[in-house]
């Protein structure tokens, strides 16, 4: 049972009390957004918040950066794996065995 969220347009499964995949990845991906930009700012803004150092918000934002780039890469090879992944990926359907 899905029920739009608002006007946002978005499917949910809240009324079965779960998150599906695609929830869990657009939750991520907003978040990660907002951490890579806001370390991105304060880098570039240094005043902005003086009690944070630039080295502690380059980190994050490096090692943030690491981290999708392996989880992306991550993802090319297993999708690479599988041979049925592409069309998949295409048609949007998959057999079931």
């Amino acid at each position: 049972m899905t029920s739009t969220a608002g006007s946002t347009g978005l499917t949910s499964t809240a009324a079965a009390g779960r998150a599906d995949t695609a929830d869990r990845i657009r939750r991520f991906s907003r978040a990660e957004r907002l951490v890579h930009r806001s370390t991105g700012l304060l880098m570039r803004f240094m005043g902005l918040l003086p009690s944070i150092s630039r080295t502690s918000a380059t980190f994050v934002h490096d090692f943030l950066a690491r981290a999708i780039v392996g989880v992306l890469a991550g993802h090319v090879r297993k999708a690479y794996q599988d041979p049925e992944t592409a069309p998949g990926m295409r048609t949007g359907f998959v057999s079931r065995s």
